[in-house]
C-alpha cells in the first residue's frame, strides 16, 4: 500500500520480497494458532478428509484461552 498509493520509493524485486515473506509470516501465525488451539486444528484437519490422532501416552493439549484472548 505505501509503495503504490503513497509512492514510497522501493527496489526492483519488492513484490516477490513481499510475498516470500508474508508466506513465511504466515506460516508462522498458523503455528502459533496450532499450539493454542490443537483441538480445533485437528478437527478442521479431520472435516478437510486428514487422519488426525492423539498418540502421546499424556493428557491431550487444551485450548490456551489466554493466547487467544489477550491483547
Amino acid at each position: 500500500m505505501a509503495i503504490r498509493e503513497f509512492h514510497v520509493d522501493s527496489a526492483p524485486g519488492w513484490e516477490q520480497v513481499l510475498r516470500k515473506q508474508r508466506f513465511t509470516f504466515r506460516g508462522h501465525q498458523l503455528a502459533a494458532a496450532v499450539r493454542d488451539n490443537p483441538r480445533r486444528a485437528a478437527k478442521e484437519l479431520r472435516r478437510l478428509g486428514y487422519a488426525v490422532n492423539w498418540t502421546h501416552e499424556d493428557e491431550e493439549p487444551t485450548c490456551r484461552w489466554d493466547r487467544l484472548t489477550d491483547y
